[in-house]
């Protein structure tokens, strides 16, 4: 899926590639999106480095499918859209085998 640059109006397969390596300017975050991400930030949201360590990627690790949709809505071309990694049973698996979780 590729989304639209909205200064330009072409269409990115990665639009923060695009951002990164064109000649775009980045988007301004409007206020109401850096709440959410602050928000994120002081929950289950993370900012770590990419394996090559020149670009950090924003991340929330949850199950809560619907959550996580409606925050995708919300910052929109900020986002590049959800992905499950682990199903709640993977999550529940992995918890009691490293002792987090008992049950």
């Amino acid at each position: 899926m590729s989304t639209p640059c909205p200064t330009w109006g072409d269409s990115f397969q990665r639009l923060g590639l695009h951002w990164w390596h064109g000649n775009c300017p980045s988007p301004i975050i409007p206020d109401d999106s850096q709440q959410i991400f602050e928000g994120l930030l002081l929950g289950d949201g993370s900012i770590p480095s990419t394996s090559g360590g020149n670009n950090c990627v924003f991340r929330i690790p949850m199950i809560n499918r619907r959550f996580l949709k409606w925050v995708d809505e919300r910052l929109g071309v900020l986002t590049t859209g959800l992905s499950l990694k682990k199903t709640a049973e993977e999550l529940a698996a992995n918890n009691r085998r490293t002792g987090f979780s008992k049950r």
